[in-house]
């Protein structure tokens, strides 16, 4: 492993393990370097200072309750990919972190927000997707973090099953897996407007493809 120092226009210069710097020619460059902190969590970052607990380069740490470490317990939250929390900085883990606030603004009182032994937030994995391209995709699902208990006879035992079976995940690969992930994605979405234009779009898709430019597009003539 090497850290990247400097990229200019044909060559690259790496730092490697021992210190030394070391200089890469290159014809094309692939930057594929994960995301840094936005402005304002940065600023709010400095603003609260590393000794009083900011000291990740990441985004804000936040404690069990998804409270900012440093600031008075219950004014400052923080949740997704700005917050530090040891959970996968993913869709998944923001959208349930999202419903423990809501949930904890809702339900709680004052006391219980700024309870240093408030009920801590606990991630469920649901499953990973991920589409590979020609209407395929590969999946596996967890039911026992999907399914909840007493909706139908059929769910709780698959809930159970997975619980306590030799299999705790269903994997689908293929056309088939494509089909679940395309069915989550569009049970995700909020608002019917949403969920017709996407629809629309993929029906569009289906039968005509995506071109991928439109030589017309954008163009404006002149006589």
């Amino acid at each position: 492993n090497a850290m990247v120092k400097e990229a200019e226009k044909d060559k690259v210069h790496i730092k490697t393990q021992d210190g030394s710097i070391e200089t890469i020619n290159f014809g094309t460059l692939v930057w594929v370097a994960g995301v840094g902190m936005r402005p304002f969590t940065k600023k709010l970052c400095d603003k609260i200072g590393a000794d009083a607990g900011q000291t990740d380069r990441r985004g804000l740490l936040v404690d069990h309750a998804l409270r900012v470490k440093g600031t008075n317990l219950g004014e400052v939250f923080a949740l997704g990919d700005c917050a530090v929390s040891g959970k996968p900085p993913t869709a998944q883990v923001a959208a349930q972190q999202g419903k423990y606030l809501g949930r904890m603004f809702r339900f709680s009182n004052e006391l219980m927000i700024t309870d240093p032994e408030a009920a801590p937030f606990s991630y469920a994995h649901q499953g990973t997707m991920a589409y590979i391209g020609d209407s395929q995709a590969a999946t596996e699902v967890f039911p026992n973090g999907l399914i909840k208990l007493g909706q139908s006879s059929i769910t709780d035992h698959l809930w159970w099953r997975s619980l306590y079976g030799d299999v705790d995940h269903v994997r689908v690969m293929g056309v088939a897996g494509f089909a679940v992930w395309r069915s989550v994605y569009f049970s995700k979405m909020y608002s019917m407007r949403s969920r017709f234009s996407v629809g629309l779009d993929w029906s569009r898709t289906a039968l005509f493809g995506r071109p991928s430019a439109a030589p017309t597009q954008g163009t404006l003539t002149c006589e």
